[in-house]
């Protein structure tokens, strides 16, 4: 049975009952959503946990590599996404995107503002509404995270 939510516009329906897309739609906040077969979300699934195999298996050399790279000096890049993952593996917040961020007003890791972070030394506090307004407070206590902060904070 094919459950299509009553809101949506734009509806589209395959014709093909075995097709992948089984249909289209757009929500009241005018995104496309899409509904998929059975057989092809149980097998887009399987592709999906086998590759959280391969990302397991690669995360003890992700985590040192992170850890080289937090201990470059001033603000390169691989210093900045290294603290950003260090983040992500630590906290759990998500990542976030612009447009969450401007229409929303919640906000994620890559999308926080200065006003969400409180840095002393090398304790951070961080204080933000996140997706579907769940509100985030959470302390930590990292000096090289909170340099790197910190230096993002001072950028123009």
């Amino acid at each position: 049975v094919l459950a299509i939510p009553p809101a949506w516009t734009d509806v589209w329906i395959s014709p093909d009952a075995d097709g992948h897309i089984q249909a289209t739609g757009r929500d009241q906040r005018g995104r496309k959503q899409y509904r998929y077969h059975q057989h092809w979300a149980e097998e887009r699934d399987g592709v999906k946990y086998s590759s959280l195999i391969a990302f397991a298996e690669s995360l003890p050399e992700l985590r040192r590599q992170i850890d080289v790279d937090l201990r470059r000096h001033g603000l390169p890049l691989e210093r900045v996404v290294a603290a950003i993952v260090w983040l992500l593996d630590n906290t759990m917040i998500r990542v976030g995107n612009a447009a969450y961020a401007r229409d929303n007003k919640s906000f994620g890791l890559t999308t926080l503002r200065d006003r969400h972070v409180d840095i002393k030394g090398s304790s951070l506090r961080f204080a933000f509404i996140g997706k579907s307004g769940k509100e985030w407070r959470l302390k930590l206590v990292d000096r090289r995270i909170a340099k790197v902060v910190r230096g993002a904070q001072d950028l123009p």
